[in-house]
């Protein structure tokens, strides 16, 4: 279980980093372009 348990933890938190970074890039994305309208 010890070899076999990491792996899908690292799989895991490469998706979850995936879906944070993108959610992020929206999220920046979003506001960089009302600060541009606004401003």
């Amino acid at each position: 279980r010890v070899g076999v348990q990491p792996a899908p933890i690292v799989i895991r938190k490469g998706l979850d980093v995936d879906k944070i970074m993108k959610h992020m890039s929206d999220i920046f994305t979003t506001w960089d372009y009302r600060h541009g309208f606004y401003y």
